[in-house]
């Protein structure tokens, strides 16, 4: 086994000249020893993140911290959250005997492949940031992966964090025999609604009745209970209960934080940080100083600017997630140009009916000078754009890199949206043009 750690060490230091190689090592170690994950020797902290959104956030945002801990650690901070890329990551941080070199391995997980992999990466500490329906011909219905959870969370005994606020993650702790549990939530705040537009969580996951709603922060996230069975009436370890949008604040279990972007999604994000944090023992002035000035990663709301002008690139990829981009689209009074870019490849799931079940409309009239459609389900956004009732100029182009010229990045404001296959080569055309 030593000369192949060798032989795989060496890939990826050749590929990583190249800035290349994050799960190519991974894909042969495995298939030189299908079993390699059962063969490491672990530290005692093992901390899996999985979740439909969010996860990448808090996976660098906990990195960031226990690095200023002084803390050594581990972790896919570059998003590379299947076997072949997890098996890169431990071989390249692994002597030749197969110990992992960290006190703390935190890993993002992809919520199919946990399953495979929670045991053999002995894992310590269990985050779920949230579940939603996500690429439904590749992940299957909610109720699937919620059961897939369930299943392997039965023995498990060590920390279990989920989100308090969304009824599909807080079924997952009736399974659980021995864990310790703990829950986060978000009280309600200016932009807590007493509906919501979405169809999911209306429903007691035990008993079948209708679920009550003191309010919804977004989609089917918020405080709900049943009135039948007690479903969701729990106590929360980490709560936010104040958001104060003018000065980038939160108040968290009594304690003043300021955030890099005071929006409902980052607030969720950095309470499941500092909940992980709380479990490992670790002060939260750390994660205090990261949350002041972090940079979220490539493709999240990630801004270049050209003179005085930018353009604002953001992964899409289900109707919860591009509904929060959308809004904040729409919170810009600027004159913009949009720019959609839908692909059906693999990795992206080739089932783009979610666009259909996003919000879409809230956009149409705040300032979008036009809206460009790309990728190779390019006519599929204009279809559902004029559905949808858009009256504005469509431009389609299904060359990417022609579809970007159509924007003047000198004289527009824009926003450009993708989700998984093309994101990447967006970005490199964004900065050369920048």
């Amino acid at each position: 086994m030593r000369i192949k750690i060798i032989l795989i060490k060496l890939l990826i230091l050749f590929l990583e000249l190249f800035g290349k190689g994050g799960s190519l090592p991974g894909k042969l170690a495995l298939k030189m020893d299908k079993n390699l994950f059962d063969k490491f020797n672990y530290p005692k902290n093992v901390v899996l993140i999985t979740g439909t959104n969010g996860k990448t956030t808090i996976n660098n945002l906990i990195f960031e911290s226990l690095k200023k801990a002084n803390v050594n650690i581990i972790s896919n901070i570059k998003g590379n959250n299947l076997k072949t890329g997890i098996a890169t990551l431990l071989c390249k941080h692994s002597d030749l005997n197969l110990n992992i070199k960290a006190d703390v391995i935190v890993l993002e997980v992809d919520e199919l492949t946990v399953p495979n992999l929670f045991k053999k990466l002995n894992t310590s500490v269990f985050l779920i940031s949230n579940l939603f329906r996500d690429q439904l011909d590749r992940v299957g219905e909610m109720d699937n992966i919620v059961q897939k959870f369930e299943n392997i969370v039965k023995d498990f005994d060590g920390h279990l964090i989920l989100n308090g606020d969304d009824p599909n993650v807080v079924k997952i702790k009736d399974s659980c025999k021995s864990s310790n549990i703990e829950f986060f939530s978000v009280y309600n705040c200016k932009d807590s609604k007493k509906t919501s537009e979405s169809m999911e969580g209306r429903f007691c996951p035990r008993c079948k009745e209708r679920l009550s709603y003191d309010y919804y922060n977004y989609s089917h996230i918020g405080r709900f209970h049943c009135e039948n069975d007690g479903f969701g009436k729990n106590s929360f370890s980490v709560f936010c209960e104040d958001i104060d949008e003018n000065t980038n604040q939160i108040t968290v279990n009594g304690q003043k934080l300021s955030l890099f972007k005071n929006n409902i999604y980052t607030v969720y994000n950095c309470i499941a940080v500092l909940n992980v944090l709380k479990v490992l023992d670790v002060n939260w002035n750390y994660a205090c100083d990261v949350f002041k000035n972090f940079d979220l990663n490539q493709g999240r709301n990630e801004k270049f600017i050209k003179g005085n002008k930018y353009v604002v690139l953001n992964l899409i990829k289900n109707p919860v997630g591009t509904n929060e981009v959308l809004k904040d689209i729409s919170r810009d009074l600027n004159l913009k140009t949009v720019l959609i870019s839908i692909n059906d490849n693999i990795q992206d799931g080739i089932d783009v009916s979610w666009l259909w079940d996003s919000n879409f409309e809230i956009i149409f009239k705040q300032n979008v000078d036009k809206i460009i459609c790309s990728g190779s389900r390019g006519y599929d956004v204009g279809l559902m754009l004029k559905y949808k009732g858009y009256k504005g100029k469509l431009i389609f182009e299904n060359n990417i890199e022609k579809a970007i010229d159509k924007i003047d990045l000198e004289k527009e404001y824009s926003y450009v949206l993708s989700n998984y296959s093309g994101l990447s080569k967006i970005r490199k055309l964004i900065e050369r043009r920048v």
